[in-house]
């Protein structure tokens, strides 16, 4: 089998890399794998690893390519290309996310299964001319690759439900952690995610906005840590009293052993949470918006709190901060669910399914 993947699988530090991770591992108990890690990042070595840059005259022209959304036009793909012509024909190939199918780039003949992760289009919500144009443009490639593939996979039963192919499974989101104790007397909400992603950004922006100020006013010793890359995007919010932004942190064990509580004030994008997740698993607390745990198999009070509007959110962190049985209740029965449906078992159970059913198929 081959394994394409757009991030590196031995260096699990964020959802996609967990995703490829774990897949890459599941793919390897069923069968002899080869792994090619298709990425933008030219630091890493050389062998496994092609590099496709997104270089400045082709990010110019992805703004105007009369079909490909802008993150596939704006890659150089040559050297995917080049490197797919040396592998001969092996008996399936799995490919993690639509960009490369989507972009034309040859596979070496077999059986394809293509992970889409999370259906690109419903990120792209604004009215805007430009909104519309990649949100339409993510439709026909994501189209175009379902068409192509013998299997599709992808995070969110939602999604699922929305594609029409004979071979659809969802595939979850999944963590090989461990549970965390705490070691921090001083309350502390944590957020932790890339705020180079736009909905991340916005769900940090409305807390620290609408919800902090009256957690802070209750709790003045409360500290909200915001963890995760941000270009500077975040240095005005990093002034608020009581919020930390550290910027990306490699290992968040130390992060995860401070938190009382993780946040997941989102409101805009899809898929599923992986850091949700992640706490669940590290037997976290977590307060999470609607549409921050959708796709997972949760209930409000059961596993987490779910608020939507500001007060109601501060309301629930609060009672987080204060209620130390409500905490190891939660802890408890998230830390199961995880177990049960989130863990690299899981992961595989999904992944034989798929490949025996897609080998099936060509017998």
């Amino acid at each position: 089998m081959l394994f394409v993947t757009p991030v590196e699988v031995d260096r699990p530090v964020d959802g996609l890399r967990w995703r490829a991770h774990l897949t890459a591992r599941a793919l390897a108990s069923v069968a002899d794998l080869r792994v090619l890690e298709v990425t933008t990042d030219g630091g890493r070595p050389a062998g496994r690893v092609v590099h496709t840059p997104r270089t400045p005259l082709r990010r110019i022209v992805s703004r105007i390519h009369p079909r490909l959304p802008a993150r596939v036009a704006a890659r150089d793909w040559r050297a995917a290309i080049a490197a797919l012509e040396q592998i001969e024909r092996v008996d399936l190939v799995w490919v993690m996310q639509p960009d490369l199918v989507g972009a034309g780039v040859p596979l070496p003949p077999g059986r394809l299964v293509v992970d889409l992760v999370d259906l690109e289009d419903g990120k792209y919500r604004g009215s805007s001319m430009a909104e519309r144009l990649q949100r339409r443009r993510w439709r026909d490639l994501q189209a175009a690759v379902v068409g192509r593939a013998d299997a599709v996979v992808v995070s969110h039963p939602g999604d699922a439900a929305s594609i029409q192919h004979h071979r659809v499974d969802v595939l979850p989101n999944a963590v090989d952690v461990s549970a965390v104790v705490q070691q921090s007397d001083r309350p502390t909400l944590t957020l932790v995610g890339r705020f180079t992603y736009q909905p991340n950004l916005e769900a940090a922006r409305w807390f620290v906005d609408a919800v902090w100020p009256t957690i802070s006013r209750a709790r003045p010793d409360a500290r909200l840590l915001l963890v995760g890359r941000h270009d500077g995007a975040l240095d005005g919010v990093a002034r608020v009293d009581g919020v930390e932004a550290p910027g990306f942190v490699e290992d968040l064990e130390a992060i995860w052993q401070g938190s009382t509580a993780l946040i997941a004030p989102i409101r805009t994008g899809t898929g599923t949470r992986l850091k949700i997740i992640e706490a669940f698993a590290r037997e976290v607390p977590v307060v999470s918006t609607t549409l921050g745990c959708d796709g997972l198999a949760v209930e409000a009070e059961r596993e987490l709190l779910i608020a939507d509007s500001a007060d109601d959110f501060a309301a629930a962190c609060l009672r987080l901060l204060d209620d130390a049985d409500l905490r190891a209740a939660l802890r408890m029965r998230a830390a199961e669910l995880a177990r049960e449906h989130h863990s690299p078992d899981a992961v595989e159970r999904v992944v034989r399914t798929v490949v025996d059913s897609v080998m099936d198929e060509r017998s």
